[in-house]
């Protein structure tokens, strides 16, 4: 994002033909300046043990999936787990994330732990991410935020949005609930809304397990 807001440094990163991204999730601000710019830009899904990247997609088709480089296999597991092979490398791995595969595309939705339980119905938290990620496009600039399951005396847990240091306005709010009754149905609209000054980081990466134990406190608090 840095890169982009510099005028020297945004003109020199268009002198480069091709780029690779991965290692983390592309932040939800940062996508659509991505999309905005002339050259190619990849996403990887990979882990350290796999050795790098085991799929691409370019930029412009994230929603549609990965393609899966040659030489690596895909299975679908026991509750959506993602399983890789590289038999060149008698290798198979077990990961920790959900996906399943569409299209000969490997569609990735996220880590587990990351499914919220609300009264009842499972839903991904990069699933409702992606829905809001959309709305926020064009409409509110430069903000950070993610989906967590906050504890709730009925549903177990309620479907919550946090914002780093700047809030959603209550406007907004109801356009980003509309969307996601029209896309997922009423029982997976957004209950929590609030905003912290800064997300707990390690290596760059938001850290939901650490933020959503500390909002839990204070919740609990209340």
């Amino acid at each position: 994002m840095q890169i982009l807001k510099n005028e020297t440094s945004h003109a020199k990163f268009n002198n480069i033909q091709k780029v690779l991204l991965g290692g983390a999730e592309i932040p939800h601000g940062l996508l659509q300046p991505i999309k905005g710019l002339k050259r190619k830009v990849y996403y990887g899904y990979g882990m350290t043990e796999t050795a790098s990247h085991i799929a691409l997609t370019e930029i412009h088709d994230t929603d549609e999936g990965f393609d899966v480089l040659p030489g690596v296999e895909i299975q679908i597991g026991h509750e959506g787990i993602i399983v890789i092979s590289i038999p060149a490398f008698n290798l198979q791995i077990s990961t920790h994330d959900i996906g399943n595969m569409e299209n000969n595309k490997l569609v990735v939705l996220g880590r587990k732990e990351h499914y919220i339980n609300s009264g009842g119905v499972k839903i991904h938290a990069n699933e409702l991410e992606g829905i809001i990620s959309k709305v926020l496009e064009g409409r509110v600039k430069d903000i950070s935020f993610v989906v967590l399951g906050l504890p709730h005396p009925v549903l177990g847990e309620a479907i919550s949005v946090i914002t780093e240091k700047k809030a959603i306005a209550s406007e907004m709010r109801n356009v980003i609930n509309e969307e996601i009754v029209l896309k997922l149905g009423a029982k997976f609209k957004v209950l929590n809304w609030s905003c912290v000054d800064e997300f707990p980081r390690i290596n760059q990466k938001i850290d939901k397990r650490q933020l959503k134990a500390t909002t839990n406190e204070r919740v609990k608090g209340r």
